[in-house]
């Protein structure tokens, strides 16, 4: 008798479910967000990198110009 009860009203949730999310991303709303998500990591990851960059060439210039002023 439960699973008389519980058996369509999982099914009706998860086709409900199911059906907004398709319809939702296929609307091109949901691909634009993944979009610009994606854009936003990855220029978020490039940034870091380029600050790591930045930070690694600047001390060893650093490096370099003190051990010019040494000699």
């Amino acid at each position: 008798m439960r699973w008389v009860l519980i058996v369509p009203f999982v099914l009706q949730i998860v086709g409900a479910v199911g059906l907004l999310g398709y319809l939702s991303y296929g609307s091109g709303s949901g691909k634009k967000v993944l979009e610009d998500m994606a854009n936003q990591l990855m220029d978020q990851a490039t940034n870091r990198v380029q600050d790591h960059l930045e930070i690694s060439l600047q001390a060893r210039e650093q490096g370099i110009t003190v051990n010019n002023h040494a000699v």
